[in-house]
This record gives structure tokens, C-alpha cells and sequence, in this order.
């Protein structure tokens, strides 16, 4: 394990443009998560990096001048600075050792697995928390309960990295976050729900989901949890609506797991937060059913359980609870669509003969978010299996939600393809207008009536404008 950590190091240009500079009289440690993905060979672009002997504003200095940038005051208690290097990318985060020294900086973090350290001028790697070990057994651990008490956030990243890295928690560990987790309130929204999202991210969320589902800070966290409990199985559904819900964001790992690389890529695009749209889909697939417990009913005669209107409900009262949170506008606005729209993809592919027409209506209503929706229908299809539903059903659901995704890339081929009849200045001059204000969705209708065969030449949508915006 520890020559898959000097191997990386050995290979790491930029560290080793560091570890030529560093002053005689100063000691320096790299720490933290470049060590924890150097033992999982995962690649890394951030090194936290404390210091000894010397300020952290003076190293910063040290390190920016060999990359010629400035660095970048993070926490002005705890005197941390960051340096993001010129191509965005790589950043190193600079500290003065926490304490009188290393082994008190080393026991007072959150995690075994992240209280490993190397001396960067001996290359001596230093263990003092049992972290290789733990790291090899492949459990999340702590030195010391008060490291949580500390930053009772640390509470919630345990279940992060058990997400990122399907590691186990040690029970102790479990029984501690569950009696102090009313802590987490203590902590800023916004570094909470930066933790909720990277635990959605991990391809792990299903494993680390099965300790979370009976841990008290789940409830903290979402307190509606309870409501979806109540909901019990019924005729098209298998689970209790609280594990559809868990059952639901894990399929949507799932079907990321079998996807093509287009769709891979997509879903692997930073969306907002500085995280994945994976994380965010399956945030939403966890939230999708919301509305049901105030739409829940019961018929007399059939015993059915209806949920009318549940996806309008559940967009409207999931709103509030996110800006309670503090999640960005874009986040709520997206899982707000997200949750409104995850029965259309299905009832639109339900139809016998459905028109290429009301396909393409709903490509162009779902914009950029259309794989997300599509991914989140069939998840929450494979995640209602009641008596009532077949197989039969299932796959005939799953095969035209499928064509549904692949036409999604035929039409935005099509479209890439679309000549541009008119350009912004001429339709301005057409319709007189006198601010380009709405011009954007103007050309959006016109390209749209391209695709639709409606217009085809110049003269065509010279007359589609005069007809459809004067």
C-alpha cells in the first residue's frame, strides 16, 4: 500500500516541482485525500499540504511564485490558503499544522482513512492513526468521538465517503452520529448540502443508503422521511414508499452503470455546486414521490391507493424545503422539473401510436434536461414491481423509454443540422423590433418549425414570423 502512495508522488510533476522548493528549515507534510485515492490509484488534482516552521501565507507564496499565481485566502481563522494553478484544474490547500504538532493535527481529523500523512522531504510516511489498516479492512473510522463534536459536519461526511468508496462504518461510529445528530444543525446549510449531493454522487449511495436509511441524522436531514414511511406496498408497488423512494435513486445508478458513453458524459458534467448531474438526478430520484403522502388515498369499493396529482403536489412542496436548505436556484429549479415531469416520459410512450410530433414536443419542453427525466422514469419504474405489475409491463415500459433516449439523439443531430435561414439583425428588422430582449425564443420557435418541416427556405420563415409574431 505504501509504494502505491510513493509511486504517485514519484510520478506527480507538479508536486515534485514543489518538493525541489521546499526550504531547507521547513517541514512539510501532504495530507488528506491525495494519499486516501493514491491507495484506490484514483487520480487526484487537489494536495492538501500543512506546514511547519514557516506561515502558510509564506509557503503559498513559495508555490505560487514556481506556478506564477496568487494564492487565495480560504479561512481566515485557521489561516488556509489555496492556489489554483493556470489550468484550473490541479489547487493545493495550504495550512499551518493544527496543534503543537503533527500526531495532534493527524488524531483531531475526521476519518481514519484520511489521517495518513508523508513528510515530503524524507518521503517518510506517517501512520500513526492505524489508516493503511483501516484503509485494507476497508472500514470508515474515527481516532477520537470528539473529532465529530468538533465539526459535527463530520458526521455527515461518514456517510459520504462510505458512498464514494463502499466502505463499512464501524458501529460505534453509527451509534455515536445517530445520539448526536441533532448536532448537524449547528452547521452551515451550505456545506450541508454540498455533503448531501457528493453522497449522491458516490456509486456507492445504495450501500451507504442501508446504514443512513436507520441513522437519526437521516431524519434531521429530511424530515418528511417519516411521512413516506407511512405509505405502505400496495398493488403497483413492492416497497413501502420511503424504500421506493431509496430504491428509485439507486436504480438510477444503475442504468448509469449500463449506459453508453454519451450518456455517461453527459451525466458526468459539473451542473451546479461544483458536482455531477449524476448527483443531482439522483438526489431528485429520491425525492420524486414527495408529493404522495398529501395525495395519498384510499378507495372504498377497489382498495386501490391513488396518489392524484402527486408530481404537481410534490414540485410545489419541495421548493420550500430546498430553499430552507439553501440549495442554489438552479438545483431547485431542476429538481422542481424533475419531479413535476417524471410520469411524462412514460405516459407519452404508453400510447399505441404515439406521433413523432409529440415526441418532439417533449424533447423540446425538457431542453438539455431530457436524458435526466427519461433515466428517472425508468428507475422509478424498476423500483415498482407490486402484484399488479408484470414483467410483461416492466419491459415493455424499459424498451420504449429506451427508444425514447435514442431518439433523443437523433433529434439533436438533426438539429446541429438545421441551416440557419435568417440571422438575429434580419429577424429584428422583420418583425421592427426594438430590443433583441426576445429574440432568443424567437429563434427557438423558428428552428423548431425548421425541424418540423414547416419552413424550409428563406422566404418560408420571412412569412412563418410575419404570421406567427406580429
Amino acid at each position: 500500500m505504501k509504494n502505491l502512495i510513493l509511486n504517485k508522488i514519484n510520478k506527480d510533476k507538479i508536486l515534485n516541482k514543489v518538493i525541489k522548493n521546499i526550504p531547507n528549515d521547513v517541514d512539510i507534510y501532504l495530507v488528506g485525500g491525495y494519499l486516501r485515492d493514491a491507495l484506490i490509484n484514483k487520480e487526484s488534482f487537489d494536495r492538501d499540504i500543512i506546514v511547519n516552521n514557516i506561515s502558510s501565507y509564506d509557503f503559498a507564496n513559495i508555490i505560487g511564485n514556481i506556478f506564477k499565481v496568487k494564492p487565495i485566502l480560504l479561512d481566515k481563522e485557521n489561516q488556509i490558503y489555496r492556489l489554483v494553478l493556470q489550468n484550473k484544474k490541479d489547487f493545493f490547500d495550504i495550512t499551518k499544522i493544527n496543534g503543537k504538532s503533527l500526531s495532534f493535527d493527524l488524531q483531531s481529523r475526521d476519518l481514519t482513512i484520511n489521517s495518513l500523512a508523508i513528510n515530503l522531504k524524507t518521503l517518510e510516511i506517517i501512520d500513526e492513526c492505524n489508516s493503511i489498516n483501516d484503509f485494507n479492512n476497508k472500514i470508515l473510522k474515527t481516532f477520537n468521538f470528539d473529532n465529530m463534536i468538533s465539526d459535527p459536519l463530520r458526521m455527515l461526511r461518514v456517510f459520504r465517503f462510505a458512498s464514494n468508496l463502499g466502505f463499512k462504518i464501524d458501529s460505534e461510529l453509527l451509534n455515536f452520529i445517530n445520539k448526536n445528530a441533532h448536532l448537524i444543525h449547528n452547521v452551515s446549510k451550505e456545506r450541508i448540502i454540498y455533503e448531501i449531493l457528493k453522497f449522491f454522487e458516490g456509486k456507492y449511495s445504495n450501500i451507504a443508503f442501508f446504514k443512513l436509511q436507520y441513522n437519526q441524522i437521516l431524519k434531521e436531514l429530511f424530515p418528511f422521511v417519516d411521512e413516506l414511511r407511512k405509505v405502505p406496498p400496495n398493488l403497483h408497488h413492492h416497497l413501502c414508499l420511503f424504500h421506493h423512494s431509496i430504491e428509485t435513486s439507486n436504480q438510477i445508478q444503475e442504468f448509469y452503470n449500463i449506459s453508453d458513453d454519451n450518456v455517461k458524459a453527459h451525466f458526468d458534467k459539473v451542473f451546479a455546486n461544483n458536482i455531477s448531474r449524476l448527483a443531482h438526478i439522483k438526489f431528485a430520484g429520491f425525492l420524486h414521490d414527495i408529493g404522495k403522502p398529501k395525495t395519498w388515498v384510499i378507495e372504498e369499493e377497489t382498495k386501490r391507493h391513488r396518489f392524484i396529482k402527486h408530481d404537481e403536489v410534490g414540485s410545489e412542496i419541495v421548493v420550500p424545503y430546498l430553499t430552507s436548505l439553501k440549495f442554489p436556484k438552479k438545483t431547485i429549479k431542476y429538481i422542481k422539473k424533475m419531479i413535476k415531469h417524471h410520469i411524462y416520459p412514460s405516459s407519452l410512450m404508453s400510447g399505441i401510436d404515439v406521433s413523432q410530433k409529440a415526441i418532439n414536443r417533449f424533447y423540446r419542453k425538457m431542453d438539455e434536461d431530457t436524458l435526466d427525466i427519461i433515466i428517472l422514469a425508468k428507475a422509478d419504474r424498476k423500483s415498482a414491481l407490486g402484484i399488479e405489475i408484470t414483467k410483461e409491463i416492466v419491459d415493455n415500459n424499459i424498451k420504449n423509454l429506451t427508444k425514447l433516449e435514442e431518439g433523443w439523439f437523433k433529434f439533436c443531430q438533426i438539429n446541429k443540422e438545421i441551416p440557419k435561414l435568417l440571422n438575429g439583425l434580419e429577424i429584428m428588422e422583420i418583425l421592427k423590433l426594438d430590443s433583441p430582449k426576445k429574440l432568443s425564443s424567437i429563434i427557438n420557435v423558428l428552428h423548431n418549425a425548421q425541424y418540423d418541416g414547416i419552413v424550409k427556405t428563406k422566404k418560408d420563415a420571412i412569412n412563418f414570423l410575419l404570421n406567427n409574431f406580429k
